[in-house]
């Protein structure tokens, strides 16, 4: 398999601050606060109301929006990366992040474990990770 030549002309470009864009912006905006307001108290250990939300969010196409301007904004590539931890300790408290320091275990309802890798065992993780991918190449190639 032929690997393409990266040339910055081929780019996907977006004029993000286009009033068409920004009205779609707008529309998903709202239809995200809209779910957040009526789902805010939403307990994650009640498995009928989490179907319940995935289902509203479904049935009002909020999922197909965020789609639709994620692919406007990103285009139809998809790039991966993988990201390696030593350790999932933190002293920030992001909002959005679930290894924020103040994380509480959903099952528990006790603040999470934290672990901070030795060099020894961050070298047999990142070691695992290789023989996967390993296998996974040596696959797709026995297959294709």
């Amino acid at each position: 398999m032929e690997r393409k030549k990266y040339d910055p002309r081929n780019e996907h470009k977006v004029d993000i601050n286009s009033p068409a864009f920004q009205t779609q912006i707008a529309q998903v905006r709202q239809m995200y606060q809209d779910f957040v307001e009526e789902f805010s108290g939403l307990d994650l250990r009640d498995e009928a109301a989490i179907e319940r939300a995935y289902e509203a969010t479904r049935t009002r196409g909020l999922l197909d929006r965020a789609a639709e301007i994620k692919e406007l904004i990103f285009g139809r590539d998809v790039t991966t990366y993988g990201v390696s931890y030593v350790s999932d300790s933190c002293k920030s408290g992001c909002k959005y992040c679930p290894l924020r320091r103040d994380s509480i275990d959903v099952e528990t309802g006790k603040p999470i474990k934290r672990k901070t890798l030795s060099l020894e065992e961050f070298i047999c993780q990142e070691l695992s990770f290789l023989k996967l991918v390993t296998l996974v190449v040596r696959y797709r190639k026995l297959n294709s």
